[in-house]
């Protein structure tokens, strides 16, 4: 009898761990094209097509939405059950998620209106001179803090790319960052000349963006979709979704 009965717990903690398993992920992302973008309502772009590939391989059911930086991040922070994406792998992140797997390389420069002259920005130092804008909660703003920039000198929080965008052609602040790719995507959906802006300085050329999961996320869960991903890097599907980020 007492056999039985472990026999049968054992089988209902399996069952309750392959129910928990079978919870509907929420994948939270936000508007940083070309990796991820909202086009006819419908959330697309390189990282999209990744992701949604990964939870159809792992049999995992998800419900895809596109935030604000902020919000997105601070849902993977707090809750279960949340894939982010496309998310910087820093230092101080390291032990706040569930790392899945790597969607591209990180490069990040400061961007200026091409016809400011006046702005000499050849190292942090004279970089840390001038307003520049970046998202709240985003992997530029804890970078640009730690190399001696304040929100009361010289560091503007905005709530996306689109706004930070605006401040600076309106003279509002003085460099934005991004990639030459974020950047076209960027310039190309407002409207906006690729000559208006103009790259100069270098913050970061080297880790990777991720698909990663929050700390609550089922460990059942995370091995299907780290498996779902390292498929996809195998059979090839990840390097023929890609673009170029050159």
């Amino acid at each position: 009898m007492k056999r039985s009965l472990l026999v049968l717990a054992g089988l209902l903690c399996a069952a309750g761990m392959q129910v928990q398993a079978q919870e509907k992920i929420q994948a939270v992302t936000e508007e940083f094209a070309p990796f991820n973008y909202t086009e006819n309502g419908k959330v697309t772009g390189y990282s999209t097509q990744v992701v949604e590939e990964m939870f159809r391989r792992a049999g995992v059911t998800y419900e895809l939405h596109s935030y604000p930086w902020s919000r997105t991040y601070k849902l993977a922070q707090t809750l279960p059950n949340v894939v982010i994406f496309t998310l910087a792998r820093t230092p101080e992140r390291e032990k706040e998620f569930q790392w899945i797997g790597a969607l591209a390389k990180r490069r990040l420069y400061l961007y200026k209106l091409a016809s400011r002259q006046d702005l000499k920005a050849d190292n942090i130092e004279g970089a840390r001179k001038y307003w520049v804008a970046v998202n709240r909660d985003d992997a530029a703003e804890k970078l640009l803090l730690g190399l001696g920039f304040s929100y009361e000198k010289n560091l503007d929080l905005s709530p996306s790319d689109d706004a930070s965008l605006n401040k600076l052609l309106a003279g509002r602040i003085d460099f934005i960052t991004g990639s030459d790719y974020t950047i076209d995507y960027l310039l190309q959906k407002n409207g906006v000349p690729t000559g208006r802006l103009k790259r100069s300085l270098p913050l970061v050329d080297q880790g990777e963006y991720f698909v990663a999961a929050s700390k609550n996320t089922p460990p059942a869960t995370i091995q299907h979709l780290r498996a779902a991903f390292e498929q996809m890097e195998k059979d090839g599907t990840i390097k023929g979704l890609q673009p170029r980020f050159e």
